[in-house]
């Protein structure tokens, strides 16, 4: 994940959009869902390649693979807290 843009409203309300960047492929995402104090993310996709892409970046936990970025979004939530 190399960004996110193009947020609607906040990540904890459901309805909010916003754009996550992968390099140059771009990725909508919409909150169905908020269960606090809970994260849990589940990805639905559209099409062929979507699907291809979200298997290769759902194995291991190398920075990049949505496991990888859950961390990183962990330590920076700690760090705030």
């Amino acid at each position: 994940m190399t960004g996110v843009g193009d947020v609607s409203g906040s990540v904890d309300q459901v309805g909010t959009t916003y754009i996550v960047h992968f390099g140059p492929m771009k990725s909508p995402t919409e909150v169905l869902e908020v269960e606090r104090p809970r994260i849990t993310q589940t990805f639905e996709t559209v099409g062929l390649i979507s699907a291809i892409s979200s298997w290769v970046f759902s194995r291991g936990s190398y920075e990049g693979s949505f496991r990888g970025e859950l961390e990183k979004f962990a330590r920076i939530a700690e760090r705030e807290t």
